[in-house]
């Protein structure tokens, strides 16, 4: 077997240098969307050409976001959903249009717990946001544009953001 690995780095250029720039990275055909932490852009990375951009994210309500807006996202077809973490939206972005937008979630869920949801996974339509410091599982339907969620507190204990399975 042959160890003929190749491993480079490509230097990118940040205005700004967050403790948390980014939390995640989506791909999407040949591009790596990069989940915005504290930083106002959204991250796109080309494989192919090895190039990195950035997206303004122009939204005062996400920019006015103390420490880190998004945790994780996941992709349908060329969207890419962002995880509120400390913001009260989630993020959406366009990798088509380049264009971001957010859906409030505070109607349905508030908590002013650090850490709402890290992460997300997509089953059809649907996005799932994983709980982090939260007793509920975050669920926003893509092609109704409604946020919902499913209470667990009667199966988990929430401390400190560890989950405890209770039988």
């Amino acid at each position: 077997m042959s160890d003929n690995y190749k491993f480079d780095l490509v230097e990118i250029n940040i205005e700004e240098n967050f403790k948390t720039n980014f939390s995640g990275g989506v791909a999407i055909g040949n591009e790596i969307v990069f989940v915005p932490a504290e930083y106002d852009k959204i991250g796109i990375f080309n494989v192919d050409t090895l190039k990195f951009r950035t997206v303004n994210i122009n939204d005062d309500n996400i920019n006015n976001t103390s420490g880190i807006k998004f945790s994780g996202g996941v992709a349908i077809g060329n969207t890419v959903y962002f995880a509120p973490y400390n913001s009260d939206y989630i993020g959406i972005f366009d990798l088509s249009s380049n264009n971001f937008s957010t859906h409030s979630i505070v109607e349905q869920y508030f908590s002013d717990n650090e850490g709402k949801f890290s992460g997300a996974t997509a089953v059809g339509d649907k996005v799932i946001f994983a709980p982090y410091n939260s007793s509920v599982i975050g669920i926003f339907d893509s092609a109704t544009e409604e946020f919902t969620f499913e209470n667990i507190t009667s199966s988990v204990t929430v401390t400190k953001s560890k989950f405890y399975h209770i039988q």
